[in-house]
C-alpha cells in the first residue's frame, strides 16, 4: 500500500527520545533528536551546486536506491506543533490516482516526532530511527514503489533539515529492507541503500 493510503494514520511502534542520546532498552524502535554537528551545518554551498531548478522541483523528486535515480513526485514539508514535540512530516505529493488500484507510481511517507519543539530550531536538528528488528511493521513510513506494491521500510535511516532562503532541503539516508506489500515477505532478505536530497517550502 502506497503512501497516500496511510496519510492520517499514527506512525506505530516508535519511541520518542529528546535533543539528547539517552540509553534505550534492547529490541525497541528507537527514534532520536539529535543536535546537528557544527562541521556539517555549512553544507548550503555543496547542495546548492546539485539542486535542481525551481520548475524541476514542482514538478518531481528523486531519491536514490542502490545507486540508481528514482523519481517521485514533489516534495511536500509539513511542521505540526504539538506539546511537548515538533511533528515534521515529509512526502511526496501524490495524485489523486494514487489510492487506484493500477495505479503504477513510487511514493513517499516520513513522520518524524522531534521533542525539540520550537520550529525554529529545526535547522539544527537531525532525525534518526533505528528498527527494533528487521521483521515487517505495518507503518506508514518509508518508500513506496511500483505503486505501492514495494515497501522499502527504514532499518537505520537519518534525516537533516537545511534551510535555503524561503526553501528547506532535507537530507534523507540510510538503510532500508525491501518488503513485498503482498504479503510483506522480504525481498532477498537485502538491505537497500536510499539517499536524497529534496527541496520543498515548509508548511505549518
Amino acid at each position: 500500500m502506497n503512501a497516500a493510503r496511510w496519510l492520517g494514520i499514527a506512525l506505530m511502534a516508535t519511541v520518542v527520545a529528546g535533543c539528547d542520546d539517552a540509553p534505550h532498552p534492547t529490541k525497541v524502535s528507537v527514534t532520536t533528536t539529535t543536535t546537528r554537528p557544527a562541521a556539517t551545518q555549512p553544507i548550503k554551498a555543496s547542495i546548492a551546486a546539485t539542486e535542481p531548478s525551481v520548475a524541476d522541483v514542482q514538478a518531481k523528486s528523486l531519491l536514490t536506491i542502490d545507486g540508481a535515480a528514482v523519481e517521485f513526485p514533489r516534495t511536500r514539508l509539513r511542521v505540526k506543533q504539538t506539546q511537548p514535540k515538533l511533528v515534521v512530516m515529509l512526502f511526496s505529493d501524490d495524485p489523486k490516482t494514487a489510492i487506484d488500484e493500477n495505479y503504477q507510481g513510487n511514493s513517499y511517507y516520513f513522520e518524524m516526532a522531534l521533542t525539540c519543539n520550537d520550529p525554529a530550531q529545526l535547522g539544527t536538528l537531525m532525525w534518526n530511527y533505528q528498527a527494533a528488528s528487521s521483521e515487517h511493521v505495518d507503518s506508514m513510513n518509508g518508500v513506496f514503489l511500483n505503486g505501492g506494491k514495494t515497501h522499502l521500510q527504514p532499518v537505520d535511516a537519518h534525516v537533516q533539515f537545511v534551510q535555503m532562503g524561503d526553501k528547506w532541503m532535507v537530507s534523507l539516508s540510510g538503510q532500508f529492507l525491501q518488503f513485498n506489500s503482498k504479503d510483506n515477505s522480504a525481498v532477498s532478505a537485502v538491505k537497500k541503500v536510499v539517499s536524497g536530497a529534496l527541496t520543498a517550502e515548509l508548511e505549518k
